[in-house]
């Protein structure tokens, strides 16, 4: 019985797929770019300033600032770097979207 046991284990590490290193890195670059933009939306708030985002994981073509009030002043579709990801952010309260 354990035998079996082992011998099916085995058959079933052998056909998992696992994640390649390139998913994991712009999961990642995902992530921090969903962070630093929270990261900045708090700190508004808690500043009473504007801030902007800077990101290393992000094409920086246009700024993304945040007002004291913690609104976003102009919609934006930023680029995420390594991956094939975009982050849209809606004009006003900062709604974002990660497609």
């Amino acid at each position: 019985m354990l035998l079996i046991l082992v011998i099916l284990a085995l058959l079933n590490l052998l056909t998992l797929k696992p994640l390649k290193l390139n998913q994991l890195n712009y999961l990642t670059h995902v992530y921090h770019v969903e962070d630093e933009y929270l990261k900045s939306k708090i700190n508004s708030f808690e500043y009473v300033e504007k801030h902007c985002l800077m990101s290393h994981y992000i094409e920086q073509n246009h700024n993304l600032c945040i007002n004291k009030r913690g609104n976003v002043n102009q919609a934006i579709t930023l680029r995420i770097i390594n991956s094939n990801k975009t982050m849209t952010v809606h004009l006003g309260s900062g709604v974002y979207e990660i497609k």
